[in-house]
């Protein structure tokens, strides 16, 4: 029997190609890399949360999209629902890379739990039913499968080397990158991009 307080696995199982997490997500680093490269911000918020949080982050197109959908069949044709649920899904999942913020960050882990999900879902969706709109039902219930599951981020990894080629990083790493930037500015800890940002607003300032 495991011990009370022994403490948690990490996040992630540390490999020759990288770092690389439950849910598939590899992060083309290593532990060694990133204790060189922001060793003093992981003194503050330890390497298994920076990479649980950046796995909400992209997770976030799903998340955003599941709370989006059941709101928008009760407002309109599912049809639409469908269209503008994916459009966001794409939208965001192109977005989201370049626009991590800390308050966003704890709004999607709070938004992707399942037991909040679950709720909505079967509120709306009890109401969709009870007043004969079985088609958004359908719409609902199909959506919910296929987001949860992964299936349209899967159908949507053709994406992906455009994504990529919009940022100086693969999506993965270019998250967790923010997401470590956005901690040593919370912090107010030396990194490199950080002095960049500093030098470069005092420098518009002086100008």
């Amino acid at each position: 029997m495991a011990r009370r307080d022994a403490p948690a696995p990490p996040p992630y199982v540390a490999l020759p190609g990288g770092l690389v997490t439950a849910d598939g997500t590899l992060f083309r680093t290593s532990e060694a890399a990133l204790q060189d490269y922001a060793g003093a911000v992981l003194e503050r918020e330890p390497l298994p949360l920076l990479i649980a949080q950046a796995e909400t982050w992209l997770r976030s197109p799903q998340t955003l999209a599941l709370w989006l959908l059941p709101f928008l069949l009760v407002t309109g044709p599912p049809w639409t629902a469908a269209l503008v649920t994916l459009a966001a899904y794409i939208g965001w999942t192109l977005a989201a890379p370049g626009l991590v913020t800390r308050p966003l960050l704890r709004g999607f882990g709070w938004l992707e739990q399942v037991a909040g999900q679950a709720l909505l879902y079967i509120g709306i969706l009890s109401w969709l039913g009870q007043n004969g709109h079985y088609a958004a039902l359908a719409t609902g219930l199909a959506g919910f499968v296929l987001l949860r599951w992964g299936v349209i981020g899967w159908l949507l990894r053709p994406l992906q080397p455009f994504i990529d080629r919009r940022y100086p990083l693969r999506r993965p790493d270019q998250v967790l990158r923010a997401i470590i930037i956005r901690a040593a500015l919370k912090h107010r800890l030396p990194l490199p991009e950080v002095d960049a940002i500093a030098a470069q607003m005092l420098e518009r300032w002086r100008s």
